[in-house]
């Protein structure tokens, strides 16, 4: 990058982990300069994919169930680039606005996923869900986010829905995106931890939901809007980015 400052000189410096649980702290300019401007939420782990929703065309899978709901590009809300993923909840029997994609199997298993997001003041709640499959089983990475009141994020355990404690302050204004990030251990099923913004909670290896399975080994996202069967609300996806070694 001929002609660029030294970003390690003049911003702090951040936590950038190798393979082998290495720190080796980099300006947090320079890491963004390197990514494309994409992350720059939390450094940990090594990018494994990213989806900046750029493409011509959505390559992702689409579920509408119920009336009124949309899902697709949008280039009104967006928070890097020109584009944005949009999904717009439905009234009626379900009220499921989704998009989902597969992936193939991440090489290290400790995985996370990131995305940003904004939502219009009558959005209900949307569901990130990574699902690992091995062949056997299932691993269940499930996050809500829930409008309230009180707004919670929740994650999904073998026991059951846990309200993650968070202090969770949505925006209506669809300018403004939060960040979510999820880490998780699909070998040993157990979560790692949860960031919103600017909190983050240690979820000390609570054990995930694992049931059994037989599809081809693979990682499928999905990104769900669920309405409130009255209102046709819309939710802005962007940046989403999933990681490997994910430091514990």
């Amino acid at each position: 990058m001929k002609g660029w400052p030294d970003y390690t000189r003049v911003t702090g410096l951040v936590e950038n982990y190798d393979e082998y649980a290495q720190n080796y702290p980099v300006g947090i300019g320079d890491g963004t300069a390197r990514l494309g401007s994409i992350k720059t939420y939390d450094m940990r782990g090594r990018v494994w994919q990213l989806e900046d929703f750029e493409a011509a065309v959505l390559h992702w899978h689409t579920l509408n169930v119920g009336i009124g709901g949309a899902q697709g590009l949008i280039t009104d809300y967006v928070r890097n680039g020109n584009q944005a993923l949009g999904l717009t909840s439905n009234t009626g029997a379900f009220r499921q606005s989704t998009a989902w994609r597969y992936f193939q199997m991440p090489r290290n298993q400790n995985m996370g996923a990131e995305l940003s997001f904004s939502q219009e003041v009558d959005f209900r709640e949307l569901q990130i869900l990574v699902q690992v499959d091995d062949g056997t089983n299932y691993s269940y990475a499930n996050v809500a986010i829930l409008e309230g009141p009180p707004a919670m994020i929740q994650y999904q355990t073998a026991a059951g829905w846990i309200d993650t404690g968070l202090n969770v302050v949505l925006s209506n204004d669809l300018t403004l995106f939060h960040t979510l990030k999820i880490a998780f251990d699909y070998d040993l099923d157990e979560w790692i931890r949860i960031l919103y913004d600017d909190q983050e909670i240690d979820l000390q290896h609570t054990a995930m939901q694992h049931p059994a399975g037989g599809v081809a080994p693979r990682t499928h996202v999905i990104l769900s809007n669920v309405g409130d069967n009255v209102n046709n609300s819309r939710i802005c996806i962007d940046d989403l980015i999933l990681t490997i070694m994910e430091p514990e």
